[in-house]
């Protein structure tokens, strides 16, 4: 669905809040501001700048979509405001084969199947991670991703491993996911060694 190309040493780009990276959603210029065009030249600032030291080790890269007729896996942690929602919609949340809506994006990645009716409908705001789920006023449960805002006014059923978001960003629409029962203190423990692999950490 998605691939990245890095460039040790940077491209010669202007630069927004001191970032070459474009938004064209949003009006950050950055690189172009939108998509390359055929036959479009960006500079490499430095090709010399070094070689790949080292792979990314296969625990770390983000699984391949499931094949046809099967449902990713996706880890989930309840949230605080889980018991807010009926029994019968918090089952219905665990053992639906929820769809990936075509309007998903770097903010959410959207989602189709029964509606949640029971949870409060509108709560003060407050503060978003990645990998949370909110359920918005259709019922529908959505799973904020790497660009998400910063807080939400909806009930939150939780929210998914953050090392699985990799995974769903690569998800095309008419994907299948199902959420199981993740386990925090290994999920805590993948993310410390995926984050002192990429030197998020010490």
């Amino acid at each position: 669905m998605r691939a990245y190309l890095a460039f040790p040493g940077g491209l010669r780009a202007e630069k927004a809040f001191g970032s070459a990276s474009g938004v064209a959603r949003d009006g950050l210029q950055g690189l172009l501001g939108r998509a390359l065009r055929a036959g479009e030249r960006i500079e490499w600032l430095d090709p010399s700048a070094g070689r790949l030291a080292r792979r990314v080790p296969a625990a770390m890269v983000p699984r391949p979509p499931p094949p046809a007729g099967a449902a990713a896996e996706v880890p989930f942690v309840r949230g605080y405001e889980w018991d807010e929602f009926s029994r019968a919609d918090r089952q219905a949340f665990l053992d639906t084969e929820w769809e990936i809506e075509p309007a998903s994006d770097r903010v959410a990645t959207k989602l189709s199947g029964p509606s949640l009716e029971s949870g409060p409908r509108v709560l003060d705001s407050a503060p978003l991670v990645d990998g949370t789920v909110q359920v918005t006023g259709s019922g529908r449960p959505l799973v904020f991703m790497r660009d998400r805002p910063t807080i939400g006014g909806y009930a939150k059923l939780g929210a998914v491993d953050p090392l699985a978001l990799d995974g769903l960003a690569q998800a095309r629409s008419g994907t299948a996911i199902r959420f199981v029962p993740g386990q925090p203190a290994r999920m805590r423990e993948e993310m410390a060694r995926h984050e002192r692999f990429f030197g998020l950490s010490r």
